[in-house]
């Protein structure tokens, strides 16, 4: 055993993070990377790992290398049981919503999370915060009431804002105490919504099931699935390599027809975020996706770009291994791609046209926006706005 004295280089992490990712033989580690921990400080690996949501990967990649200093080995291995107990509980807390809102005579599904997980090799892979379950918005009173009376705690209590912004969702605690997020659209906040118009009247038309844990769990459609995986990991920043192996398992296990995903993206004006994600998912998970796919669904200037920023990217912290993308309509706002502010113009007015952007606004700040100026949680507002809340959300489609 070698006592590591140099930290982990940007090109050593990325290297074992990238071959960690990549499917192979679970019950053995990966033995070419043991050179790469050789004299190295592996320490940032638990922090990496855990914030690219790719821990149990690392893991079981790295556990029983003879490089791998025993205090980090068994700082991903606590993490990695924690994961997978958590997994358990969020594929049983699935049965428990599902049967309190069938006995309320209310359509469901269920997304992202333990029905994700269940496209991979091994379902203690992927790890699970919280689990998200969709209504019908015309159903969404009925359903909170029916969660609320079978015993779970309504976090939300500010609904003067909750109303005001038309958020898509509220935060449930099960019995078990499992977070769900309960939803009427697949996108919480009103501005996201308008910009990428998608129907959940429609996603419960094509919805679809999926064996999680001997249940068998109503979801998205597979293009759907893959649409909003990209998507999602396009508004939340795209940085995240659990949200590339998501889009791969998912593409590899549902194997949906490329028109009808070009087609979906393409209805939902997403095009941009499905085709940046598709791409980094291409370069850096080996998803197998069809260059013509990617033709179809945006310039490939702007992929190169991406790519150009993905490649001069800094790990910062120990925990960016790719720039954020920063995107939130179907234009890039604010483009985080690690260019220089010239090309991001240049790119912003060479194809704010083929993205079906009129107008180009202000740079602002994404992360910003994330953060509301009241939590959810504080008390803002009572039965009234309760009420209004909700005849609102009735009323979409």
């Amino acid at each position: 055993m070698v006592t590591a004295e140099i930290p982990l280089g940007r090109s050593a992490v990325r290297r074992l993070l990238r071959q960690c990712i990549i499917e192979h033989d679970w019950n053995r580690p990966i033995a070419e990377l043991d050179d790469l921990l050789r004299g190295r400080d592996a320490t940032p690996l638990v922090a990496v790992a855990e914030y690219q949501r790719v821990l149990p990967a690392v893991f079981l990649s790295l556990h029983g290398l003879t490089n791998l200093p025993p205090d980090v080995e068994a700082a991903l291995s606590d993490r990695y049981v924690a994961g997978a107990v958590g997994g358990m509980h969020a594929a049983q807390a699935l049965g428990f919503v599902g049967d309190v809102l069938e006995r309320a005579q209310i359509d469901w599904l269920s997304f992202k999370g333990p029905v994700i997980g269940a496209m991979y090799s091994r379902t203690d892979l992927r790890t699970y915060a919280d689990i998200d379950v969709l209504v019908p918005p015309e159903a969404f009173a009925d359903a909170v009431s029916a969660m609320e009376g079978a015993g779970c705690q309504l976090l939300d209590a500010n609904w003067r804002l909750i109303s005001d912004q038309m958020r898509g969702q509220v935060h449930l605690v099960l019995p078990d105490g499992t977070l769900c997020d309960l939803h009427w659209s697949l996108l919480n906040r009103h501005d996201q919504r308008r910009a990428f118009p998608i129907s959940t009247c429609a996603l419960f038309k094509d919805r679809t099931s999926t064996p999680v844990a001997g249940l068998d769990v109503p979801t998205l459609a597979p293009t759907a699935t893959v649409v909003h995986l990209c998507l999602h990991a396009s508004l939340s920043g795209g940085d995240r390599l659990g949200w590339l192996v998501d889009i791969d398992r998912a593409l590899r296990t549902l194997r949906p027809e490329w028109e009808d995903v070009a087609d979906v993206a393409r209805a939902w004006r997403a095009r941009l975020a499905t085709a940046v994600m598709l791409d980094r998912a291409r370069r850096i998970a080996a998803t197998p996706v069809p260059r013509g796919v990617l033709d179809a669904l945006a310039p490939s200037s702007i992929l190169a770009a991406v790519a150009v920023g993905d490649a001069a990217a800094s790990f910062g912290s120990t925990v960016h291994p790719f720039t954020s993308i920063a995107l939130t309509t179907p234009l890039y706002r604010n483009v985080g791609l690690g260019l220089s502010p010239r090309l991001r113009r240049l790119l912003h007015a060479r194809h704010a046209a083929a993205l079906g952007s009129s107008v180009l606004r202000r740079s602002w700040s994404p992360r910003a926006a994330r953060i509301p100026s009241e939590p959810v949680t504080a008390p803002g507002g009572g039965t009234r706005e309760r009420g209004e809340y909700f005849s609102k959300v009735a009323a979409q489609r």
